[in-house]
């Protein structure tokens, strides 16, 4: 029995008298009053050691460090009570004649009030301040706010009871206060108001929603983990709900902000690319082997401009039968699911970065003219693992430009049927999209309409094996919902088909990396011509 003391004893000395340090220390924000914390707890573990035998010594001796933390934290409030004019003061809800300057013995507690007066929330901050600050009197304050005299007085009387307890703590900053992390995003659909790209182009707000992600937090959770004083962290909040990046949960006085999308952390990238690779390969072959199979009768269809060969239509044909896949087996109407105040139909989501994904894999997907013109939209590919073909790459043409080229071809108009101004939209296009064959206009890119669009992807599913790439995406697609939604909140539950297919894209990118690697697609050796990707449909 001694020796089983002993050994509790020894292991108490060795392992845990330096935590309990760290752990005073956090709790008192002081290294000498955590020294005199740490020797009390200590010096009541060892007596307790002596009457009774723990099941769990951990748990046990944590209980002990946080029951005499309390006593500690009641003891140092009863003696700031008993030697602060401040909270002498405060206990009589309209008794101050003095300014808060005044009443406070300068120095560290000066510093306090201020630190507290940052965290403390709108509606109590402002009547302290107009009271103590501005001097003002309780009916005047009434009057500026608009609230009965009742009203103020009892806010007056529960700010200051919130202000005592606030300047008695050890208040501690989150790591994002002095090292925000990023996150990059990803966003579909119409944005008439530059949402949701303008509401998260600073660090303060992208760190907001991360720390909110799936996460509900106050006003002051969000404050001080970002070390952010709350006049300002209420301003920057409100922007992001208004901008529908954050949902609001709770009533009054017990508000919550959750993020309003779905960030994809590291750790569910990796699940998610994991799952996405396992099959990457064979889903490369068979899309591969089904264009392959319909090249011919697509090339009848006179949707191939005759200056590209077949290699140069891949880098359109394969991207777009993925997304065609994958719009058939959930995805399909997910684009345009929401509804935004500002009139967009925009959908937005993150992932936050040092994933580690060992394949660069993004694609982007953008077009230019249907945003005027429905029926027109020039539409640009770009594939992040080819740097010549990465990004929005430069030289893109113009909302009036595409629907001149649209409007050319639909109605299969010569070149001089066109207006002065419509030579000069078309100045820019020559060379790169269309050349000119006399009065002949001639593409240089793929053009579709709809009929001919339609037909092309009946010949692609005639194909064998288009059945098993259809499935093999099925199966994943629903793996990697299952993966979202395990990682998300609740609220975001009825989105899953859309963040999914927002994952999902990137199988597109992972179809070239391995087509690339298998040597059956090609770099285009004229980049400079920068047609790769690039398709109009009108």
């Amino acid at each position: 029995m001694e020796k089983m003391e002993n050994e509790r004893i020894h292991m108490f000395c060795s392992e845990y008298l330096e935590p309990l340090y760290y752990f005073c220390l956090k709790k008192t924000g002081d290294p000498g009053e955590a020294e005199e914390l740490a020797a009390d707890i200590s010096l009541q573990v060892l007596l307790s050691l002596q009457k009774t035998a723990p099941d769990n010594l951990s748990a046990w001796i944590w209980r002990i460090a946080r029951n005499r933390y309390s006593h500690w934290a009641a003891e140092a409030v009863a003696r700031r009570n008993r030697t602060a004019p401040l909270t002498e003061e405060l206990s009589d809800p309209l008794s101050l004649e003095e300014t808060a300057e005044d009443a406070l013995l300068a120095g560290d507690r000066l510093r306090l009030l201020r630190r507290e007066l940052a965290f403390i929330a709108r509606e109590y901050r402002e009547i302290l301040v107009a009271y103590y600050i501005d001097r003002q009197s309780v009916r005047q304050i009434a009057e500026a706010l608009g609230q009965p005299k009742g009203t103020v007085t009892s806010r007056l009387f529960r700010s200051r009871n919130i202000l005592k307890e606030g300047m008695s703590m050890a208040r501690e900053f989150g790591a994002r206060s002095y090292r925000p992390e990023s996150v990059h995003f990803g966003a579909s659909g119409n944005q008439p108001s530059g949402l949701p790209w303008r509401a998260v182009e600073r660090q303060l707000p992208k760190n907001i929603l991360l720390h909110a992600d799936n996460n509900p937090c106050t006003l002051e959770e969000l404050a001080i983990e970002l070390g952010i004083a709350l006049p300002y962290m209420e301003e920057e909040v409100g922007l992001l709900e208004e901008g529908e990046l954050l949902k609001k949960t709770g009533g009054a006085g017990a508000a919550r902000y959750v993020t309003n999308f779905f960030i994809a952390d590291t750790d569910c990238q990796q699940a998610v690319y994991a799952a996405q690779k396992r099959d990457s390969a064979l889903r490369a072959r068979l899309a591969y082997e089904l264009a392959e199979g319909a090249l011919p009768g697509i090339r009848k269809l006179g949707v191939i401009p005759a200056s590209m060969d077949d290699g140069g239509f891949l880098w359109v044909l394969l991207p777009r039968l993925m997304d065609t896949v994958l719009n058939s087996v959930g995805a399909n109407g997910v684009w345009d699911m929401f509804k935004r105040r500002d009139g967009g139909t925009w959908g937005f989501m993150g992932c936050e970065e040092g994933a580690g994904i060992p394949e660069n894999r993004g694609t982007g997907h953008d077009g230019v003219g249907s945003n005027i013109d429905r029926d027109t939209c020039c539409s640009y590919y770009s594939f992040n693992a080819v740097e010549s073909l990465s990004g929005m790459r430069g030289g893109r043409m113009g909302a009036n430009q595409a629907i001149l080229l649209g409007d050319i071809f639909r109605n299969n108009r010569k070149y001089s049927s066109l207006t002065e101004p419509e030579r000069g939209l078309f100045k820019g296009l020559e060379g790169r999209y269309v050349h000119t064959e006399g009065n002949r206009i001639v593409p240089d890119i793929a053009v579709f309409n709809t009929k001919t669009y339609d037909k092309m992807f009946a010949l692609l599913k005639q194909q064998p094996g288009y059945c098993e790439l259809r499935n093999l995406t099925g199966a994943l697609f629903n793996e990697v919902r299952e993966l979202l939604k395990t990682r998300s909140n609740p609220i975001l539950h009825e989105y899953m088909d859309y963040y999914t297919s927002m994952m999902m894209c990137d199988i597109r990118g992972m179809l070239i990396n391995e087509e690339l690697a298998a040597g059956r697609l090609r770099v285009p050796e004229e980049l400079e011509t920068g047609r790769a990707g690039i398709y109009l449909r009108c």
